[in-house]
C-alpha cells in the first residue's frame, strides 16, 4: 500500500491442486510418537528463525528476464542471449 493506502503491488495468490475422485483412498495410520512440550517449544524457536519477510520484488520473473534477454541479444546481432540465474526454482 502507497500513502494513500492504494494496493501496489499484489500480495501474491496460492494455487491448491484438487484430487480426482480415483485418488481418494482410506489409509491405515500407525499410532506415531508425540513431540513432549520441551521438543515443540525449540522447534517453535526454528521456526521463528526461518520466517522471511516476503515481497515479490525480491524475485525477478524468469520469464521477462528471458524475453528482455532475447530482445537485448536480437538488437545487438548476438547469437545466443545471455544466461541468467532462476532463482524461483530450487
Amino acid at each position: 500500500m502507497d500513502e494513500h493506502k492504494v494496493q501496489v503491488t499484489p500480495p501474491g495468490f496460492h494455487v491448491v491442486f484438487l484430487p480426482f475422485a480415483d485418488d481418494l483412498r482410506k489409509l491405515k495410520l500407525q499410532e506415531m510418537p508425540r513431540a513432549n512440550e520441551e521438543q515443540i517449544a525449540k522447534a517453535k524457536v526454528v521456526i521463528k528463525k526461518l520466517k522471511i519477510i516476503y515481497s515479490p520484488e525480491s524475485f525477478e520473473n524468469p520469464v521477462l528476464q528471458k524475453h528482455w534477454r532475447n530482445i537485448e541479444a536480437f538488437a545487438l546481432e548476438r547469437d545466443a542471449p545471455e544466461s541468467f540465474v532462476d532463482y524461483t526454482v530450487t
